[in-house]
């Protein structure tokens, strides 16, 4: 059970990422925040930039862990690494918008 789980960290950390990215900047966009956020000025952009690259540096780091720590040639300790890189790869994409688009349109 714990391979399994060991295998399938990087698309579980893809999803909570992907949960926080976006939940985030529905939050930031909500009518409650906005008010907040524009008296001081910031629109929360930088949050999400920060969350976004907090989210890879912990999957890169997730990936190199994974490939370094393989001890046997089964498919669950290869298959580790490459969901790992799969969930890194898929973080990239899918937050992307955030650093291109505006926050809140």
């Amino acid at each position: 059970m714990i391979a399994l789980l060991r295998a399938l960290s990087g698309l579980i950390l893809w999803a909570g990422a992907f949960s926080l990215i976006y939940g985030l900047q529905g939050l930031l966009c909500s009518p409650q925040v906005s008010g907040w956020t524009s008296a001081l000025r910031y629109d929360g952009r930088e949050l999400l930039i920060g969350t976004w690259l907090l989210c890879l540096a912990l999957l890169s780091w997730l990936t190199l862990r994974l490939w370094r720590g393989r001890t046997k040639e089964s498919l669950l300790e290869w298959l580790g690494p490459i969901l790992a890189l799969t969930g890194f790869v898929a973080t990239l994409f899918t937050g992307f918008p955030v650093v291109v688009a505006t926050t809140c349109a």
